[in-house]
C-alpha cells in the first residue's frame, strides 16, 4: 500500500468542514474537535492543512507526542526527504537542554529555532506547519530587528574585501576551527571560507576571486563534498538567551502570520505545564525578573486568543464556531499478542 492509498483508506469527511470552517472564520475563532485516538489526529491534519493555505502551530503536551507526530506529517505530507529550503513541517524545541534547569542550551536546539525564525522573516513565505509542545511555545524569541542587526547576507559577484568578511564573522561570535561541524563555527583556508550558519541546514563554502565573491555552494561536513550551489546565502547570528537583551526579546506568537491557526492536545495540560515551568524560574531565581526566557501563562493565553484556535479533547470550550466528534475508539491492549494481528 502507498501513501496515497493509505491517505485514501483513512479519509475522514470531518476534515473537509474543518477545512472549510478555518478557511471561513479568522484570528479568534474556535474550533473543538473530539473523540480522536492514537496516530489519527495525524490524518485528520494533513487532510485539513492540504486545504488551509495558512501557517499551522500544532502544541502537544510534552516533546515525545510533539516528535511522534512531527514524523507522521513529515511522511503523510511527504516532506521528509525534501531539503530544509524546501520543507513545510519543522519541529521548534525549546532551546534548553533536559534537567539542565535552564542553565544550558542545545546547539542542535538552537539552530532549529532559528531555522524556523529565518523562514517566519522571509517576505512571502510559504505556510509553515510547526509542532512544538509547552517549553518550546513558551521560550521568547529575538525580533527581527536584532536578526537584521546581527546578521548579514551574502551574493555571488558582490565586491568584498576578506578582511571586511573576516571581521563580520568575529563581529557574530563565530569561531575559527579547522573544520566546521556544527553552527557557529568558521575556517578559513587562503580565499575559501567555510560558515557554519544557524539558519542553513549544511555548511556554506564561499569562494572568493581577489575582492569578488565568485561561489557559494552548500556541502556536506562529513564528505566535504558539494551539495548544491547558490546565488546567495544569509549568515545569521546565534540566537541564544545569553546573547540578547530584554529589549530583543519578544513571544514566539509576536513573529507567527496573523492568520496562523494554533492546535493545542489537551490544553489544560499545556497551559499548566507552562505556569509550573515558569514558577519553577521564579522562585529559584535562575534568571533575573527582566531576563526571563519563556512567557508566564497568562501571557501565553493571551497570545493564543489572538488566532485561530482547534481545540482537541479539550473540555469545556465556549463558543466554538464548529464542534466535531470523532468518536473514535482506543486501540486494543495486545500484550505482546501479535497472533491478533494476523
Amino acid at each position: 500500500m502507498n501513501l496515497q492509498e493509505l491517505k485514501k483508506r483513512y479519509y475522514k469527511t470531518e476534515s473537509e468542514a474543518l477545512a472549510k470552517s478555518l478557511n471561513a472564520n479568522g484570528p479568534g475563532s474556535v474550533v473543538d474537535i473530539q473523540g480522536i485516538k492514537g496516530s489519527a489526529l495525524a490524518f485528520i491534519a494533513a487532510q485539513t492543512v492540504e486545504k488551509t493555505p495558512s501557517t499551522q502551530l500544532f502544541v502537544f503536551r510534552d516533546s515525545e507526542e510533539a516528535a511522534f507526530f512531527y514524523n507522521d506529517m513529515e511522511v503523510l505530507l511527504d516532506d521528509r526527504r525534501n531539503t530544509l529550503q524546501d520543507k513545510r513541517v519543522l519541529y521548534l524545541p525549546s532551546s534548553f537542554k533536559r534537567n539542565s534547569r535552564y542553565s544550558e542550551t542545545d546547539s542542535s536546539n538552537v539552530k532549529l529555532r532559528a531555522e524556523i525564525l529565518h523562514k517566519l522573516s522571509m517576505p512571502n513565505a510559504q505556510p509553515l506547519i510547526l509542532v512544538s509542545y509547552p517549553e518550546g511555545v513558551a521560550e521568547t524569541v529575538v525580533t527581527q530587528d536584532y536578526i537584521d542587526r546581527k546578521s548579514f547576507s551574502v551574493k555571488r559577484g558582490e565586491e568584498m574585501l576578506t578582511d571586511d568578511f573576516l571581521n563580520k564573522l568575529y563581529e557574530l561570535e563565530y569561531l575559527p576551527e579547522d573544520f566546521v561541524y556544527e553552527p557557529g563555527q568558521f575556517a578559513w583556508r587562503g580565499n575559501i571560507f567555510d560558515i557554519f550558519s544557524y539558519s542553513e541546514e549544511y555548511p556554506i563554502r564561499i569562494e572568493f576571486e581577489g575582492d569578488r565573491i565568485d561561489s557559494i555552494r552548500f556541502f556536506s561536513p562529513e564528505t566535504q563534498l558539494s551539495v548544491r550551489e547558490v546565488d546567495h546565502v544569509y549568515i545569521m547570528t546565534p540566537i541564544e538567551q545569553k546573547e540578547s537583551n530584554e529589549g530583543d526579546r519578544v513571544p514566539l506568537f509576536s513573529v507567527l502570520p496573523e492568520n496562523t491557526v494554533v492546535w493545542q492536545m489537551h490544553a489544560a495540560n499545556i497551559a499548566s505545564t507552562i505556569h509550573t515551568n515558569y514558577q519553577e524560574i521564579v522562585d529559584n531565581e535562575y534568571f533575573t525578573t527582566e531576563n526571563i526566557p519563556v512567557i508566564n501563562k497568562k501571557s501565553f493565553l493571551k497570545e493564543v486568543a489572538n488566532f485561530q484556535r482547534v481545540y482537541v479533547n479539550t473540555k469545556e470550550i465556549d463558543s466554538p464556531a464548529l464542534s466535531l466528534d470523532f468518536n473514535m475508539q482506543p486501540q486494543h491492549d495486545f500484550d505482546k499478542s501479535f497472533d491478533y494481528l494476523l
